[in-house]
Parts: structure tokens; C-alpha cells; sequence
């Protein structure tokens, strides 16, 4: 599929420090971030022919019956008036089948919907793009750890959202958590599930539909505009840390001493000296 290779970019690929593979944490009082990473066993069906009115919940009260993996997106009623269609996926092959049986053809708000399988063709697609995400992924890692030595023995993960339109990819760090160099409130939190993070940089897109889906695929520009954002800052970073102006208390201060041991132009010495013999004439 060869528009599939103008969704990457060439990737710098490093070579990578283990990472440890922790479970998600989980947060009570902020709402559940479901990931967008693909399942391998997901399967894709066409919803179509949808009342206008519609939103993501009332699919999903539509599909309350079936295992669905809440990764899709409602086209925007402000800006695509028509056609209303999704893409849904559902777990598991059984899932999708039963989906298509009980729901195909049935009226919903006055309209009879369509509910199809999508070909093997999808299919294929949909594992180059998780190809593509993972050596995005990897390149990542690979850059905050060149860019940013504090990072060097941290825990490196990235973290994808699907929020309605919207795609989001975020990096965060913590460090090891060990017996005897861990606080116990950081061993308490690791009981519940919990962890403290600190957030490294992140990167965001917009599902597009009036785009070629063969062309653009709105959770590798997310991965994409992380990347491009982390190496922007580590330059920039790198920059500023050969910069005076990143050790200095006062620069002010450093400007004056810096102009006073800059060498003098020719046209400087030249007005000192002369600026000297005026004030010789004026004494006698």
C-alpha cells in the first residue's frame, strides 16, 4: 500500500535502554483515559445511514450489547452534514458478526442503518499503521533519552488518548522504584495502583474527515507532533544550557563585564585616543 508510506517519516532509530513494563495507573477522581493502541484482535464494522442528531453515546447505547472498544470518532454535524457514518471495532470477530446480524437493516431514529463488516483490506491497514506507531514509539524513547540525560535511568512511557475528535500522546517519566531508595509514600502509591509521573512533552491531532484515509491517520500525527515537538525542545534545550544566560544570577550584571573585556575596533581606539588629547589641550 504504498499511500500507507507517506503517513511516516525517516525516523532516526537508536538503540534503546530496557524499559520497564509497568501497568497503567489509574486515578479515581480524574475521568478513565481509555488508550487508542490498536487490539491485535479487534474488528471493524461500518455503522452508516445514522440519524444526524446522533453522538458517541447514543452509539454506544445502540451497542450496549456488544463488547465495543470505544476508539472512534462522530464526524462533526457543523462542518459534514453528510453522509453520517462511523468506525466501529469490537473485540472480537464474534463480537462483529453478531453485531451485523442483529443490527443490520433495523430503524433507529426513523432511519434503517446499515451495519457492515470491512474487508481484510482494512485490516491490513490497520496493522502498517501500528507498525508505523510502534518505531515512532521506539524513536521517542530513543530522543528523550538523547536529548535529555536527567531521563537516562528513568521509566520512559507513552501514553495515547482518544477523546472524541481528538488524539493525544503523551510522554511521562518516573523513576525506578526500589527498597531502599523509594519513599513510602511512593511504595504506598505503587499499592494502589498509583505512581507519580512527571510529564515530558506531548503532541496532539485532529481527526480530519474531509482527508484521504489512505493518506493521513490521526493517531500516528498525534505520535508525530509529540516527536517533532521533544526533538524541537531538546535542540532548543541543548541551546540554552551553552547559553551564559542559563547559570548567570544577574545578566545585566554579565552583559557589563562581557562588554568591558570585548576588544576595542579600530574606530573605538581611534575616538579614545583622540578623546585623550582633547582633554590634554583643555588642562593647559
Amino acid at each position: 500500500m504504498k499511500s500507507l508510506r507517506r503517513l511516516s517519516h525517516p525516523i532516526s532509530m537508536r538503540v534503546a535502554s530496557p524499559l520497564l513494563i509497568v501497568p497503567p495507573s489509574t486515578f479515581e477522581a480524574l475521568p478513565v483515559a481509555l488508550p487508542c493502541t490498536p487490539s491485535p484482535n479487534r474488528v471493524a464494522v461500518e455503522l452508516s445511514n445514522f440519524p444526524p442528531h446522533f453522538v458517541k453515546a447514543d452509539i454506544l447505547l445502540l451497542l450496549k450489547n456488544f463488547h465495543v472498544l470505544e476508539e472512534f470518532a462522530l464526524p462533526k454535524v457543523t462542518r459534514f452534514a453528510y453522509p453520517f457514518r462511523a468506525t466501529i471495532y469490537f473485540a472480537s470477530p464474534e463480537e462483529a458478526e453478531r453485531a451485523v446480524k442483529d443490527l443490520h437493516g433495523t430503524t433507529v431514529g426513523g432511519r434503517t442503518i446499515s451495519v457492515e463488516l470491512k474487508g481484510d483490506e482494512e485490516k491490513q491497514r490497520a496493522q502498517e499503521i501500528q507498525n508505523i506507531a510502534d518505531q515512532l514509539r521506539f524513536a521517542i524513547v530513543n530522543t528523550a533519552r538523547t536529548y535529555f540525560p536527567h531521563l537516562e535511568n528513568a521509566i520512559l512511557e507513552i501514553r495515547e488518548i482518544a477523546k472524541d475528535n481528538d488524539n493525544f500522546a503523551f510522554l511521562q517519566a518516573r523513576n525506578v522504584i526500589t527498597l531502599d531508595g523509594t519513599s513510602s509514600e511512593e511504595h504506598s502509591l505503587l499499592a494502589q495502583n498509583m505512581a507519580k509521573w512527571d510529564f515530558i512533552a506531548g503532541g496532539m491531532a485532529e481527526l480530519q474527515l474531509n482527508v484521504d484515509s489512505l493518506a493521513y491517520d490521526v493517531r500516528l500525527e498525534a505520535l508525530k507532533d509529540l516527536s517533532n515537538d521533544l526533538e524541537k525542545q531538546g535542540v532548543l534545550r541543548a541551546a540554552w544550557r551553552k547559553w551564559d544566560g542559563s547559570h548567570v544570577l544577574d545578566q545585566s550584571v554579565q552583559e557589563k563585564e562581557e562588554e568591558l573585556e570585548r576588544p576595542l575596533t579600530g574606530f573605538a581606539r581611534m575616538f579614545a585616543m583622540g578623546k585623550g588629547k582633547n582633554q590634554t589641550s583643555r588642562k593647559r
